[in-house]
């Protein structure tokens, strides 16, 4: 069932600039120019829906960002080494998680409470 999701500046901030961290690491890895052109066209692409639509429509979860763009980029983390394994890596595949499992709204309310009790 598909839902819609609008990040907070912060969460939107966090997963622009781990992609582009991915990417980083993605482009040392490929070697072919054609393979490295479609990563680019797909990584630009949800970059621009992450920046330009206000409440991004997730529906069923699947392989290409037009699917769940949440669970793309998740997975996308998970190809790039090991990023998930730092902290910030492990922050935006907690973001994706949420986003993309209709639980965003959720997962904000959590965070918000537990910075009260820092």
């Amino acid at each position: 069932m598909a839902h819609n999701v609008k990040l907070t500046r912060n969460h939107q901030r966090i997963l622009l600039e781990a992609l582009a961290i991915s990417q980083e690491i993605k482009e040392k890895k490929l070697r072919n120019p054609d393979s490295r052109r479609r990563m680019d066209e797909e990584y630009y692409k949800a970059a621009k829906r992450l920046i330009d639509e206000p409440a991004i429509e997730c529906g069923r979860a699947g392989h290409k960002p037009g699917d769940n763009l949440f669970a793309w980029i998740r997975d996308q983390f998970y190809h790039s080494g090991d990023f998930v394994e730092t902290e910030f890596g492990r922050l935006a595949v907690n973001i994706c998680e949420a986003a993309g499992d209709n639980a965003y709204d959720a997962y904000c309310r959590m965070t918000i409470m537990n910075r009260l009790f820092e």
